[in-house]
């Protein structure tokens, strides 16, 4: 109405800290004012939240950040154990380190479209995630960022990711399939190690490393075709598969370093012609 006075942005800031940017329009939150918190919806005021603003807040359940926000700090989320429900800000392009990490009631998740880099234990120890739903933008995935997941079963990584860090599911002991970028080069150490449901994974065909013990523990993977453009498969990388039967290699090579294939008594390698 005319001459109504104009809302103070800050009004809607009462349960945060937070500081006012350059701009003179937008806020930067700092933290929670309590840890008693049970639902934290920001305000479009809002575009940048700093590290560890949100952490170890043990009774906050919901968190829903508008558009407008396109910055997070790392660990902005970590130890909140009782966060459930996350609906996150299209306006960011990175989750950063730790965000997620030990968010031990969280179910499921999307990533939105826009996000390019999902940086290291974003998602460790989230022993209830479920399901997550990656971003066709995303091109890096950070060490250890799923490690400990070990409520997921399912996991598509896009065609767009061309990094992929060492020990990413490890112990995602519920994990059955993966579906792998095709555009990734490398599998780092320790990728898939004690993921004891793991039967079903595709490697990517321009891949030309397979690193140490990147499926030790595998122990329901029960065949795998190396592509031709393996080079190197480094130490342990299929110990202790015992279900594993076929091995496909390619006519030639690749180089395999020491017990690639140790305690799997029931692999049979056949090069292809």
């Amino acid at each position: 109405a005319a001459g109504a006075p104009a809302k103070d942005p800050k009004a809607a800031l009462t349960d945060f800290e937070a500081f006012l940017n350059a701009d003179g329009e937008t806020y930067t939150v700092v933290r929670l004012k309590t840890k008693t918190l049970r639902e934290a919806r920001l305000p479009d005021c809002v575009t940048s939240i700093m590290p560890e603003a949100f952490r170890d807040c043990d009774q906050l359940c919901s968190v829903s950040l508008p558009d407008s926000v396109t910055w997070i700090g790392h660990s902005v989320f970590a130890g909140c154990t009782a966060l459930a429900s996350v609906s996150l800000s299209r306006g960011i392009t990175e989750i950063n380190h730790s965000t997620f990490m030990g968010c031990t009631s969280l179910h499921t998740l999307t990533v939105p479209e826009g996000v390019t880099r999902i940086e290291d234990n974003a998602f460790t120890g989230c022993s209830s995630l479920e399901s997550i739903v990656l971003p066709s933008t995303l091109v890096l995935l950070g060490q250890h960022v799923f490690a400990g997941c070990s409520s997921l079963e399912h996991v598509r990584i896009p065609d767009s990711v061309t990094s992929l860090g060492i020990c990413a599911f490890q112990n995602c002991v519920k994990l059955e399939t993966a579906e792998l970028s095709d555009s990734l080069t490398e599998l780092g150490y320790a990728t898939f190690q004690n993921c004891p449901k793991l039967g079903d994974v595709t490697l990517p065909s321009r891949l030309s490393v397979i690193g140490s013990n990147a499926f030790n523990g595998c122990s329901s993977l029960r065949a795998v075709t190396i592509p031709n453009s393996v080079t190197l498969i480094e130490a342990n990388a299929f110990y202790n598969c015992a279900k594993l039967t076929s091995v496909s290699l390619p006519a030639a090579g690749p180089k395999m370093g020491d017990n690639v294939f140790a305690n799997s008594p029931n692999a049979k390698l056949v090069r292809r012609s």
